[in-house]
C-alpha cells in the first residue's frame, strides 16, 4: 500500500477531489485511512434514507474514512456543527472544504473495486436506485428496466407510470393465425409451381394504439427453390415493417412437393 498525506484548499468538493488524486496518478482502488478538516456545505445520506441532506454553516469534520473506486466511491463522514451537534453518514459530492481537509490516502496498486449493485435494495452508491419490473394485464406482460433514480419512492413512481403507459399506448395486433396461409414461394422443377406458406405460431406486432404508420409485410426467400421440400422445412422470412421497426418470423413449406419426371418413350 502506497501512503500518501493530503491536505486540501478551501472551496474543493472533497469527494470529488479525492477522486481526482487517485485516477490522476492511475489508480483504481484506494482507501481513505483518516480524515479531518472543515466544511461550509455538506451533502450527506444518512443510514436507511433516500434523501441526501444539505448542511450549511461552519462544520468540522471529524472523521473521515471508507473506499475510492472507478465505479463508484464508498465514504463516510463524521461531523459537528457550531452547536455542538453530531452528524453522520455516506459522504456524497457538493461537500465543499471551508479552511482545510487533511487526509492519509493508501493508494492500492494492484487492486480494483468493483461497486455491485445491492441487489435487497436495487440501490448502487453513486449510480442511484435501479429497478427490473414486470406487470400483466388483460394477459399481456411488458418488462421495464430502471436505473439511476435519485430516490426509492421515485423509482416505484416511474416504474409504475412506465409500465401503465406501455398498457394504455401500445396494444398488440395478430396479422396471421397459427397455421394460416400467409402466401406461397415459387418451386422450381417440381409437380406444383408453387408451395403455400404458414406460419407456425401467431403473427403478432405490438404498436402504438394511434399508429400513424402503416403496417407493410414481404415474404422473403432465396429462389430458385429446387424440391423435393419436406413439410415444416424453414425455407422463407416474414419481414413486417410498422414505420422503421421490422418485425421477423419464420414461415415454413405446408407440403410436400415433388420432383417431376418425363418418360421417354423409344421409337
Amino acid at each position: 500500500m502506497d501512503m500518501r498525506p493530503l491536505r486540501l484548499t478551501p472551496g474543493q468538493d472533497l469527494r470529488r477531489a479525492l477522486e481526482c488524486i487517485v485516477f490522476a496518478e492511475g489508480f483504481s482502488a484506494a482507501f481513505v485511512v483518516a480524515g479531518i478538516g472543515s466544511l461550509d456545505r455538506a451533502h450527506l445520506r444518512r443510514a436507511g434514507e433516500e434523501e441526501v441532506d444539505v448542511l450549511t454553516g461552519k462544520l468540522e469534520l471529524l472523521s473521515l474514512s471508507g473506499s475510492i473506486a472507478a465505479n463508484g466511491s464508498h465514504l463516510h463522514a463524521a461531523l459537528a456543527t457550531a452547536t455542538g451537534e453530531l452528524l453522520g453518514g455516506h459522504l456524497a459530492y457538493g461537500c465543499t472544504i471551508r479552511t482545510t481537509a487533511e487526509v492519509l490516502l493508501g493508494m492500492l496498486p494492484d487492486w480494483s473495486f468493483m461497486r455491485e449493485p445491492d441487489l435487497g435494495t436495487g440501490f448502487a452508491e453513486g449510480s442511484g436506485f435501479a429497478m427490473v419490473a414486470s406487470m400483466e394485464r388483460d394477459g399481456r406482460r411488458l418488462f421495464l428496466g430502471l436505473s439511476g433514480v435519485a430516490t426509492d419512492k421515485e423509482r416505484t413512481e416511474e416504474a409504475s407510470r412506465l409500465l401503465n403507459w406501455g398498457f394504455d399506448s401500445f396494444e398488440m395486433r395478430t396479422l396471421f393465425k397459427s397455421g394460416e396461409v400467409i402466401g406461397e414461394a415459387s418451386v422450381y422443377g417440381g409437380a406444383q409451381s408453387a408451395v403455400p406458406l404458414v406460419s407456425a405460431k401467431p403473427v403478432e406486432v405490438y404498436v402504438p394504439v394511434n399508429n400513424p404508420e402503416r403496417l407493410q409485410a414481404r415474404i422473403v426467400y432465396r429462389w430458385p427453390l429446387n424440391p423435393p421440400v419436406a413439410a415444416d422445412a424453414e425455407i422463407a422470412t416474414l419481414n413486417v415493417f410498422s414505420g422503421e421497426i421490422l418485425i421477423q418470423q419464420m414461415i415454413y413449406a405446408f407440403d410436400h412437393v415433388i420432383v417431376e419426371t418425363t418418360t421417354q418413350t423409344a421409337v
